[in-house]
């Protein structure tokens, strides 16, 4: 839901030369602003250089301005965007990149926002093309790292996922054994499901490579694991209630 006190512009799906540079003029219109670009189909690299390139806003005229990706998109931009973002902070407007999840009307007001790991997969598993998988992956999963161990893991499961679907069966293996190490030793009932969801996920991974032995034996660990996740279940619904 959009925050009526925040300005903010739709740019158009297609970004061509007049379209980047009818964006950069109203990006230049006094005040903070939200430009919205999550119905791109790409980034073209020029968008940045021809911000930079056009700025003449006097400093505090517009104090904040937010561009808004898709994750997929935000994740190749926001190398894109370094020398410029640093190029208006010396004009006195603070520039900063966020992917669609995030509560970027908050930042345009002036508050601080943080990150909506899960929002950023979420955007992955919808919208990606898998386009540019590399950097999205690198983005993503730099991402994820930054959060909890347990939560970490699991998310990490579902990027393993995601990166499958897109093809990279490789990438997949590897950020699946990445969810199984994070998990480490972890015997509680959390943490034995994420293991087997992680294990599922590598057996997937190597059995699309052609390694069947070692997906089938994976296959069976996890299938174990939920066995004994019954019968652990079975034995406390099975204790006497005091």
């Amino acid at each position: 839901m959009r925050d009526p006190f925040v300005p903010f512009v739709v740019a158009p799906a297609e970004l061509s030369r007049r379209n980047v540079s009818a964006m950069v003029e109203v990006a230049q219109v006094p005040g903070s602003k939200l430009i919205d670009f999550r119905d791109v189909s790409d980034v073209p690299p020029e968008l940045f250089g021809v911000l930079a390139h056009r700025w003449r806003v006097p400093g505090g005229l517009v104090p904040r301005l937010a561009f808004v990706f898709p994750f997929q998109h935000y994740a190749i931009a926001r190398d894109l965007a370094r020398t410029t973002i640093v190029t208006l902070a010396k004009r006195g407007t603070s520039f900063r990149l966020f992917y669609a999840a995030q509560r970027v009307h908050d930042w345009v007001r002036g508050l601080a926002v943080g990150d909506d790991v899960a929002g950023a997969l979420l955007d992955l598993e919808t919208t990606w093309s898998g386009a540019n998988a590399d950097a999205v992956l690198d983005g993503a999963l730099h991402l994820v790292r930054t959060t909890g161990s347990m939560r970490r893991a699991a998310l990490l499961v579902r990027l393993a996922w995601i990166a499958r679907r897109q093809g990279g069966a490789e990438r997949a293996a590897a950020i699946a054994r990445e969810a199984i190490t994070v998990v480490g030793d972890a015997r509680d009932r959390e943490a034995c499901e994420i293991r087997r969801q992680a294990l599922r996920a590598l057996a997937g991974a190597l059995f699309e490579l052609g390694d069947e032995v070692s997906a089938r034996a994976l296959f069976g660990e996890a299938a174990g694991i939920e066995r004994l996740a019954q019968f652990v279940e079975m034995g406390i619904d099975g204790r006497p209630r005091e």
